[in-house]
């Protein structure tokens, strides 16, 4: 059974000039290939263009909106024609949400939580994913999330605390949680929440460059997955991938 690495980003530079020769090795993984600004979303889009094993996520990062040189109302058109030129690998928009880790709350909030809204409509527009980035705003996100009519997505590296945990899987039956390699910073936290997340809800992700060298340590998160949850680990990666197509919207 392969596995479905929900959340990597081809697009950075410490892929190139490797990034053909690296998906074509893991032959056996599917990836969402995730974007943070306008420019990247059009590159993940060419990316998924060249390999059938890999889909795209597309929007704007809440720490890179104030570089974006377009207005909003620009980037939701442009974002708009790359989903409708590229239905079949476009499946969601992100990575979005709210950030206030390098940036204050004070001094960015409004700005955040008008793109994050703004975005997260384009997803519910055209029937797509949502991909959230999640970081010192959980109490934020939760509320914000709260206000919408709906929502579909994936809580991308979660990392709060068992209380958000079951806000967020209270919000929706398609909120699906995704663990990536932070779960080894903290392993006996990770172990709880893990426990706390139901099987159907499950996602794992590398995160790759930034939270590891490669979409391969999926494996190593599968296998503490399957250790708390006392589940055969072919039996596991099988749900996964069952949740992983569920959560994007994959037939």
């Amino acid at each position: 059974m392969g596995i479905f690495e929900t959340h990597v980003h081809f697009t950075s530079k410490e892929f190139s000039p490797h990034f053909e020769r690296l998906v074509s090795l893991e032959s056996n993984f599917q990836y969402l290939n995730v974007a943070t600004s306008l420019s990247e979303s059009k590159e993940v889009v060419e990316q998924s263009r060249e390999f059938a094993q890999i889909y795209c996520a597309i929007g704007i990062h809440p720490l890179y909106i104030t570089e974006e040189k377009h207005s909003l109302e620009e980037v939701i058109t442009q974002l708009e024609e790359l989903i409708l030129k590229n239905k079949s690998k476009v499946l969601a928009i992100g990575e979005i949400g709210l950030d206030f880790y390098r940036v204050t709350k004070e001094e960015s909030y409004e700005e955040q939580i008008k793109w994050l809204e703004t975005q997260l409509e384009l997803a519910r527009k055209h029937n797509l994913s949502s991909v959230l980035h999640i970081r010192n705003a959980m109490s934020e996100a939760i509320e914000a999330l709260k206000k919408q009519s709906s929502f579909y997505g994936i809580i991308h590296s979660f990392d709060g605390t068992k209380e958000e945990l079951r806000e967020l899987l209270s919000l929706s039956k398609d909120c699906f949680i995704s663990f990536s390699p932070l779960i080894f910073r903290n392993i006996e936290k990770f172990r709880e929440l893990i426990s706390e997340t139901p099987l159907d809800r499950l996602l794992v992700e590398s995160d790759s460059p930034y939270l590891a060298l490669s979409s391969t340590i999926c494996r190593s998160i599968l296998r503490v997955i399957s250790e708390v949850k006392k589940i055969e680990l072919s039996e596991l990666k099988k749900i996964v991938m069952e949740n992983s197509k569920k959560a994007l919207r994959i037939p």
